[in-house]
């Protein structure tokens, strides 16, 4: 390994002070250029790193934007961080992504205000309210992108999930599919609850009925709604849907292959809707029915909203993701028997 030096290793190297040696680093003009062009000469062959962990202490913008995610377990996780990634280099700012499901909530406080960052965005169902307060009180500009806060320095921009849900719901009733049941996702998170709460409140004032054994968790996540649709239809079935409303569209291609695998057809027997932001594509290479949004639209206003309020402060707001019905094939026109 090569071992790195310290200011100390430069000034005694050039021959001068720590102080100067600090000075023409930090880009001081009480360095003359010559002097600057010897240290920095200095630092470079001997493979100085500047202790980001001290000019953080010292209060030092350290320019970078950490990124808080629960997984990396699907496409959304990975959408994001690439549409957030560029809306960070286009402020001149870097991007830290740090994953963190299985740590309890107090260490992911603890993680988010001891690391190198500026401000954060954070996604985490591990990340309670009740720690909001200690962010505020550290000074930490925040936009959370699965709940909706709005307080000194921290904001929120969020999917608008229950609009997704109404359109999904409304477009399959208009279709003639009256027994639907719904795929949601991880019951922690604001979108699952959205979208839960949305689904219901959609089917009743539709007047279609409300079955709440093919209301089951799908959990955000492929294998397990495959699990959970094979276990379903392995009993006997009180009622058959002829569609299934799913939280994403990684549930929705889980719970397509499980009834393909137990012999029926979509989207010919049961219609399936999914909800992403990218063109997701069956195994029967079947462009999924699903509720869109805009991924780059989420990323680009998170950031834009940090950088606002680390640079100028004041209250932060709630800014919510429209979403559109985009109509593929694995839904269908059912009409009446």
């Amino acid at each position: 390994t090569v071992a790195m030096s310290t200011i100390k290793d430069i000034a005694r190297y050039v021959g001068v002070s720590t102080a100067t040696v600090s000075n023409a680093l930090n880009g001081r003009a009480n360095v003359s250029e010559d002097m600057r062009r010897r240290i920095m000469e200095a630092a470079e062959k001997m493979n100085y790193i500047p202790n980001i962990s001290a000019k953080l202490m010292r209060g030092h913008k350290t320019n970078n934007i950490g990124l808080f995610l629960p997984y990396l377990s699907s496409t959304f996780y990975l959408s994001l961080i690439q549409e957030i990634y560029v809306s960070c280099l286009k402020k001149g700012y870097d991007l830290l992504v740090h994953i963190s499901r299985d740590i309890e909530s107090r260490d992911l406080l603890s993680n988010i205000l001891s690391s190198n960052i500026d401000a954060a965005i954070i996604l985490s169902d591990r990340f309670p309210n009740e720690c909001i307060p200690m962010l505020h009180s550290k000074d930490v500009p925040v936009v959370f992108l699965d709940r909706q806060v709005a307080q000194d320095g921290i904001a929120s921009v969020v999917i608008d999930e229950a609009q997704g849900m109404r359109q999904a719901v409304q477009y399959l009733a208009s279709t003639g599919h009256r027994v639907i049941g719904h795929l949601h996702g991880i019951l922690e998170t604001y979108s699952a609850q959205s979208k839960l709460e949305a689904f219901r409140q959609t089917m009743t004032e539709l007047g279609l009925p409300l079955y709440e054994d093919i209301i089951f968790d799908g959990h955000y996540d492929r294998y397990a709604a495959y699990s959970a649709v094979r276990a379903f239809l392995a009993k006997p079935i009180a009622h058959m849907p002829d569609a299934f409303v799913c939280a994403d569209d990684d549930t929705a291609l889980g719970c397509i292959r499980a009834f393909e695998d137990m012999g029926y057809n979509v989207p010919e027997d049961v219609s399936v809707t999914g909800c992403s932001c990218t063109k997701t594509i069956t195994d029967q290479h079947l462009p999924l029915t699903r509720a869109d949004y805009s991924m780059a639209e989420l990323a680009r206003n998170a950031v834009n909203i940090l950088v606002e309020m680390c640079n100028h402060g004041g209250c932060g707001q709630i800014l919510s993701i429209k979403t559109s019905f985009q109509v593929g094939e694995t839904t269908r026109l059912r009409l009446p028997c």
